[in-house]
């Protein structure tokens, strides 16, 4: 006995919601292909029915019950192939019938668009924090500042240099003699008086004789005197002195004429008198010597008697160019002509002296005071100019045995902040604005003025801000 056993495969056939259109498509097409195929199974087992069918009418009642068992397991077989491909059918159309949901469309636009945004919002703050810096150029404020220094002076032949704050000149003395003559200040008035010289006019045909005292006249009242008695010839003129009748500051005349008030009114325009120089007022004083005179002569004395040992030792040590002075007190010797309230004029006073000479080069001085000036800088502060013809020196102390002065120096420097200075702490401004990052550089007091540039610079002032990274931010002094 003879058994036909006959196997058909099928996929199992799965189907799942679309996410992608493209995905469903191709779906649809290989469920097509899987219904062709199934097709094809049901047509060859129909002619494998009809032979079998011939067959059993050749082979007998056994074979046609073996044919019918097999028929019967076909039929069932064969139904079970077509209920799943009409499941497989029903399974493509419901495919096709599939569409998704208009809400589920707008959220997934929601979604791409929300995605989208966030994408170039963070797009943005990266290209921010990239590209954008702050330049914060500062100029800071000049300062004048005061300092001094003492030194030593030490004399070339002296080889006994104690330190390093020292330098090698001429340590020298000078005995020097100045004799002035001084006026007398002390005055006493003794008389008063307003005098000058006028032409008598005589322009009538007999002579004019005019007596001493005679007055005069002037436009506007004031009384003069002649002090002589003169005979003035007929068309002729005399020269006379005149003085005021009762004289003060107010009896300065300028040239004038003046008319004759005692001869006859018919010849006072005839016969008068005229001035050609200014007539001047003056006291009559006696002078005497005062105690503030014999004060001032002797500290006169001793500045002309500091101005000849400086002649003479610039013509001595004309090699240096700095010479101090300082006269000995105690070597002084004055002498007065006079004495307080003796009358004269004038008196001569007379002094004699020991002059101190330090002589030294300014160039070797001047290193010392800058290098004592930059020492003493803070040390955020740097010198700008120091000018060493500005230094003033002066003698304090003098050792004539040792030979060894002490000088004292004062200079004037200029001092600003150092390009490295870290008068502004990028940690306090991070974040803030351009208007709070100007008002907080304009409290600096150290800052005389400053210039902030933003980067992008075509950013509106409220997106102006200071990065929230100390590498962004760059500081820069200009002096």
């Amino acid at each position: 006995m003879t058994s036909i056993k006959i196997k058909i495969q099928d996929g199992d056939f799965k189907s799942s919601k679309a996410n992608d259109k493209k995905k469903e498509i191709k779906k649809k097409e290989t469920s097509v292909k899987k219904i062709s195929n199934k097709k094809k199974v049901k047509k060859d087992v129909k002619e494998k029915n009809v032979v079998d069918n011939f067959r059993f009418s050749k082979k007998g009642l056994v074979e046609k019950e073996i044919k019918t068992a097999l028929i019967k397991d076909e039929f069932n077989r064969k139904k079970n192939i077509d209920m799943d491909n009409n499941k497989e059918e029903e399974n493509i159309k419901n495919i096709d019938e599939v569409k998704i949901p208009e809400q589920s469309v707008k959220i997934y636009k929601k979604i791409a668009f929300s995605f989208i945004f966030l994408t170039i919002v963070l797009l943005i703050i990266i290209l921010y924090f990239s590209f954008v810096k702050v330049s914060i150029v500062l100029i800071p404020n000049q300062e004048t500042i005061n300092n001094n220094m003492i030194f030593d002076v030490y004399d070339k032949d002296n080889n006994n240099i104690e330190n390093a704050n020292s330098i090698t000149g001429i340590i020298k003395t000078l005995d020097v003699e100045y004799e002035g003559i001084y006026e007398s200040s002390g005055e006493e008035i003794i008389g008063k008086d307003a005098s000058g010289m006028a032409v008598i006019v005589n322009n009538y045909n007999k002579n004019q004789p005019l007596v001493a005292n005679t007055r005069l006249l002037t436009p506007n009242g004031e009384l003069f005197r002649i002090r002589n008695t003169v005979n003035v010839p007929a068309g002729g003129s005399v020269e006379v002195e005149i003085y005021a009748d009762s004289p003060n500051p107010d009896m300065e005349l300028n040239p004038t004429r003046f008319t004759i008030p005692g001869l006859w009114a018919g010849l006072q325009d005839k016969i008068y008198a005229e001035t050609k120089e200014k007539i001047i007022y003056k006291k009559k004083i006696k002078k005497y010597i005062t105690e503030l005179d014999i004060e001032n002569c002797i500290s006169d004395l001793k500045q002309k008697l500091l101005i000849k040992a400086r002649s003479e030792a610039n013509s001595l040590y004309n090699n240096y160019d700095q010479i101090l002075y300082k006269i000995d007190e105690n070597s002084i010797v004055n002498k007065v002509n006079g004495k307080e309230n003796d009358e004269k004029d004038e008196f001569t006073g007379i002094i004699n002296g020991t002059v101190s000479i330090v002589a030294f080069e300014n160039n070797k001085a001047s290193v010392l005071a800058k290098q004592k000036f930059i020492s003493s800088l803070p040390q955020h502060k740097i010198l700008l100019d120091f000018n060493n013809d500005d230094i003033i020196y002066s003698l304090n102390n003098y050792d004539s045995i040792r030979k060894i002065a002490t000088v004292n120096s004062s200079f004037v420097g200029k001092i600003s902040l150092k390009q490295n200075s870290e008068i502004v702490d990028p940690n306090k401004i991070l974040g803030l604005n351009k208007k709070e990052l100007n008002a907080y550089l304009s409290n600096i007091p150290e800052i005389a003025g400053f210039e902030v540039k933003f980067t992008p610079s075509f950013l509106p002032d409220f997106m102006k801000k200071v990065p929230k990274l100390t590498d962004k931010i760059n500081i820069e002094i200009k002096n």
